[in-house]
């Protein structure tokens, strides 16, 4: 059965991607991971290795957890599947989901980890690694994301039991990673790359059977049916927000679970960035960052809820609507930035509590590079986004967009002084102008579905 499992989800990508198109992310995998060893040296001077080390593999867990969680959580309910066709095959729901886990553990890894693998192999060319050492750091790589592979199906199985053990779950990792970052805390494949003990390999395998088991026992034994039907609050969001589809976009937004769906590829990814700043300012003799700074950093994550909020409906039913594609992707810029502010201006008031005199200019530059990162993204992807990363003429084309003005915006609110200053007025100025191009563009451009 797990070929079958292994076949339908490579299917799924072969269509989103174009056939070939599907194997440009691992060469791009491979690419950056090949220019990233090239400067290596100069990053083992900045953040020496045990704090890399620590980054990287809690990194890899924190992917696994969210892959996991979004394939579980945010795919559980697709139609079409071998999930839910589970009901009428030879195969229980609870071993479907089995099957899911390690379909997702082989998929993700081999279309992850192999290419991490031969852009670090390539890469001992011309660095200090040999096959070995690089042998042993993708295994821990692995290792670290098979542990988060397994927590995220355990995340599932409690979900479906209960809300309270499913939030319970989310604040002991919460608490544990913050835990780990002060030196409370244990990662074993963080321990055995560093000691190369064999101990603590086995460790990592005995939370990886555990939450296996408790995942697999703990599993719904029949497909859940999604009774949202009847809780319809369109005419409630119509009078909030004046505009009709912008309230059936907040209303889908609530029913299917958007905000809590960005905690595995919103909020996580800013803890993370937290404790890559505090592990950096504590190994560095002046502080590597600001309150701008942050603020900029987190809008690059920010634009992620975009991408949940065009992957809720099938639009074609649309197009016998009087609603141009332009209209609804309007309408997703603008409950973007609803939910977006939701999230993301608390965590701008803890950046600027010690700097608060900043507080006006970090947002700013928070909604100005949300609102130009977005912008493009609409332009070019349209509507639906979700081969975006399977599609190398728009993965090129929003490169192109948003490097530059991303890189010259970090680094000038960084080093404030007088030419980074100027800098960063002629960069907003130009992203401003951009922004009203794109809009505009994206009428244009997007008529029809």
């Amino acid at each position: 059965m797990l070929r079958f499992y292994l076949l339908e989800e490579y299917r799924r990508h072969a269509y989103i991607a174009r056939k070939f198109s599907l194997f440009i992310f691992p060469v791009y995998i491979v690419i950056s991971t090949l220019f990233a060893a090239y400067f290596l040296d100069y990053i083992f001077a900045i953040i020496p290795y045990p704090y890399f080390i620590k980054i990287s593999l809690i990194s890899s867990f924190i992917y696994g957890f969210g892959v996991s969680s979004f394939e579980f959580l945010g795919r559980s309910e697709e139609k079409f599947t071998l999930i839910d066709a589970s009901m009428i095959l030879p195969v229980s729901p609870r071993k479907s989901y089995l099957y899911v886990f390690l379909r997702d553990t082989l998929y993700y890894s081999l279309l992850f980890v192999l290419p991490l693998y031969a852009g670090l192999l390539l890469g001992t060319i011309f660095t200090s690694l040999s096959p070995g050492q690089v042998s042993l750091f993708v295994f821990s790589i692995f290792l670290s994301m098979w542990i988060g592979y397994s927590l995220g199906y355990l995340s599932f199985s409690l979900e479906g039991r209960s809300k309270f053990l499913y939030y319970a779950l989310l604040a002991f990792l919460l608490i544990y990673l913050i835990t780990f970052f002060w030196n409370f805390a244990l990662f074993p494949p963080e321990i055995f790359q560093r000691t190369k003990n064999i101990l603590w390999l086995i460790i990592s395998a005995f939370f990886i059977l555990l939450f296996t088991a408790f995942a697999y026992f703990l599993a719904p034994t029949e497909r859940r049916k999604n009774e949202n039907y009847e809780n319809f609050r369109l005419s409630l969001y119509q009078r909030l927000f004046k505009n009709v589809m912008l309230a059936k976009v907040m209303e889908d937004t609530v029913r299917g679970r958007i905000i809590v769906k960005s905690l595995f590829t919103y909020f996580f990814p800013m803890l993370l960035l937290f404790i890559f700043i505090k592990v950096i300012n504590k190994v560095v003799s002046t502080a590597s960052y600001n309150s701008l700074s942050l603020s900029i950093v987190l809008s690059l994550f920010s634009v992620v809820i975009y991408s949940w909020l065009t992957i809720m409906d099938d639009h074609r039913y649309m197009g016998i609507l009087p609603v141009s594609a332009s209209q609804l992707i309007y309408t997703f810029i603008k409950a973007y930035l609803l939910i977006i502010s939701l999230i993301s201006i608390p965590i701008i008031l803890i950046f600027n509590l010690k700097t608060l005199t900043l507080l006006p200019a970090s947002i700013a530059l928070f909604y100005l590079n949300s609102l130009y990162l977005t912008s493009v993204v609409a332009r070019i992807a349209g509507y639906r986004i979700n081969s975006m990363l399977f599609n190398p003429g728009i993965v090129f084309r929003f490169s192109l967009y948003t490097f530059i003005p991303g890189v010259i915006l970090l680094v000038s609110s960084i080093e404030l002084n007088v030419y980074s200053f100027s800098l960063l007025l002629i960069t907003i100025c130009s992203m401003l102008f951009l922004i009203y191009l794109n809009l505009k563009k994206i009428k244009e451009k997007w008529l029809y579905f």
